[in-house]
């Protein structure tokens, strides 16, 4: 504690011979000041744009038309209708944790930050560098994985235009690498990533409403209520229902 108000003071001192205070600063530098940081950063994004940005990464109802096929083979129906609701549960319970540690440890490192903090003194240093490792190769994982399944998308779009175009590995493999590229070139431009965040969020939310509607509207058939709540399908190859339903589950968790 002693440390702490150390820290707080030196940056008042240091803040008083640039003609400031703490009492100048709002509240989230104030904060940051009670932590032994100086707000050095301009901050560009609104609580919105934070909201988009959040909000397009985590977003679900595009990981799980990308992964669709794999719930309808390993599942079907009942694995997609309650598997959704079950992992909601799930993530809302880990966005609650989430959201207490960023309000009472507001810190750019987030998770390794937070296991410094909360873990046992003895184990405070392995607990954070192991988590900043797995933080960091789960990023890795979780890029590759939207970029591939943004890149099978699209040649997949460009096979509804051509039905004659046969689709290749290497084609997808193409399409790949390009999303990679212009996820690139497009974050070494970060000026624009508030604006963009706040327009993704309201394109997201409209898409879905939109799919929601047009295709039950527009499909030619309807399954009847049990096929929908009630019905299992494995072809996954394994005898057993569960082993089929695991995989479904580890590939809702990515």
């Amino acid at each position: 504690m002693a440390e702490k108000d150390k820290d707080i003071m030196a940056i008042s001192h240091r803040n008083s011979n640039d003609d400031f205070d703490l009492k100048s600063l709002d509240s989230d530098a104030q904060k940051l000041a009670e932590m032994g940081y100086s707000q050095d950063l301009r901050r560009n994004y609104t609580v919105l744009s934070v909201l988009g940005v959040g909000f397009s990464l985590t977003n679900s109802w595009f990981g799980i038309s990308a992964a669709l096929v794999t719930g309808i083979n390993s599942g079907g129906p009942i694995l997609i209708v309650y598997g959704i609701i079950l992992i909601a549960l799930i993530s809302t319970c880990v966005g609650i944790s989430l959201s207490e540690l960023a309000s009472a440890y507001p810190n750019a490192g987030g998770q390794y930050f937070w296991a410094s903090e909360l873990a046992p003194r003895r184990y405070a240093n392995f607990a954070s560098y192991l988590t900043g490792w797995f933080a960091w190769a789960g990023s890795i994982f979780t890029s590759a994985s939207v970029a591939l399944a943004v890149g099978s998308a699209g040649v997949g779009c460009w096979q509804l235009g051509h039905p004659d175009f046969v689709i290749e590995s290497w084609h997808v493999f193409v399409g790949y690498q390009v999303i990679n590229i212009f996820a690139f070139f497009f974050n070494c431009y970060g000026s624009i990533l508030p604006a963009l965040g706040h327009m993704t969020f309201w394109v997201s939310l409209l898409s879905f409403f939109i799919i929601l509607v047009t295709v039950p509207a527009k499909a030619p058939t309807h399954q009847e209520a049990r096929f929908v709540f009630a019905n299992f399908v494995n072809n996954t190859g394994w005898k057993q229902n569960g082993i089929g339903t695991g995989f479904r589950r580890a590939h809702a968790w990515r």
